[in-house]
């Protein structure tokens, strides 16, 4: 028998450094790897996905109401108004912070718009917001965002009287025009 017949093919040793089994080895752990890594990535791509869509929510802005005005013809609250958002919110700011965990603890000293007079916004109580100055002169005429609307209604259902809680989504609209006032107005 030579040395070239296949009986002798197992002894010889065609990979002296065994580079196809480190190689085998490599990809086997590369795909262990890769497989932890990717069990580790899901929370984290989960909750970067979360952010991003709190960002988007923070941004959104409210629409423009859709009233038959530019500006409405009536800038101030009458003092019915006022009375009434002070005894709705019981006296305090109704400024939420640290999304919408906390309410501002100062008492109600300006009357506001929560939807700007200046862009479009009803001079109306579904409109209407108790602020303390400071927190009305921050906000000054800036469009409230709709994650900011939506933590003011959810807080004003805790304290707003349950006979009041039809006033506690502020839209921006003239709900106290009537359709004849509407059209007299257009």
């Amino acid at each position: 028998m030579s040395e070239d017949s296949p009986e002798y093919a197992a002894d010889t040793a065609v990979d002296p450094w065994r580079a196809g089994e480190r190689a085998a080895g490599l990809i086997r752990a590369f795909r262990d790897v890769r497989i932890m890594a990717g069990a580790r990535l899901v929370p984290i791509l989960c909750l970067s996905g979360l952010l991003i869509v709190l960002l988007i929510l923070m941004n959104l802005r409210m629409p423009k109401p859709d009233n038959p005005f530019d500006r409405d013809p009536v800038r101030l609250f009458p003092d019915a108004d006022r009375t009434w958002i002070r005894m709705a919110a019981g006296g305090r700011c109704e400024h939420r912070g640290l999304f919408g965990l906390l309410r501002c603890r100062g008492p109600i000293e300006h009357m506001d718009h929560h939807y700007p007079w200046s862009r479009g916004g009803a001079t109306d109580r579904h409109n209407l917001v108790g602020l303390c100055a400071r927190h009305n002169l921050r906000k000054s005429n800036g469009i409230p965002t709709l994650l900011c609307t939506w933590l003011l209604y959810r807080a004003r259902l805790k304290y707003f009287p349950a006979r009041l809680r039809g006033y506690a989504w502020p839209d921006g609209r003239a709900h106290s025009v009537r359709d004849d006032d509407r059209k007299e107005l257009e």
